[in-house]
């Protein structure tokens, strides 16, 4: 197994970043670059909810099959734990938690992986740590159009275990 925690600084209210993360609509604009999802719902994410989709990267290669489980889905304390599988990965365990931190938020993603070919998984962490780090930018982007950015300067911090 594989672990990898990404945090990135979001110049915007806490709250707003936490319903951000959680929508489903914005994931398509987020990730739709690198990954496209068929069966995805509309939404936000909810404790107890099963999502199975078809991913395809860049949309370009043969579609698989991908479940989450959403575990955690706590609105109060902003965070959301799923378990995943699918497209080669055994186990894709996600923590997603925003915490309030110099007058902005900070998103942290934990994720531990294990490919079903035990020597994919370094491969696979290098592919979560690429598409985590792809989703700042795009979320910069709707925090600012929807006026949700305050003037600071975004950080991120990256630490691969």
């Amino acid at each position: 197994m594989k672990t990898l925690t990404l945090e990135h600084f979001y110049p915007a209210d806490p709250k707003d970043v936490w319903d951000l993360a959680i929508d489903l609509d914005a994931f398509h604009e987020i990730m739709g670059h690198m990954i496209t999802f068929e069966g995805l719902p509309s939404g936000k994410i909810y404790k107890g909810q099963s999502i199975d989709v078809k991913t395809s990267l860049f949309g370009k290669l043969p579609k698989q099959a991908y479940h989450m489980e959403v575990v955690e889905c706590d609105h109060d304390k902003m965070m959301f734990l799923s378990s995943e599988r699918g497209s080669g990965v055994q186990k894709w365990q996600h923590h997603l938690t925003i915490t309030p931190k110099d007058g902005g938020a900070l998103l942290k993603d934990h994720i531990e992986i294990e490919a079903n070919i035990k020597l994919l998984t370094p491969l696979f962490a290098l592919w979560a740590k690429h598409i985590y780090e792809a989703r700042h930018q795009p979320r910069l982007e709707i925090l600012a159009r929807n006026g949700l950015l305050n003037s600071e300067e975004p950080k991120q911090i990256v630490d691969l275990a």
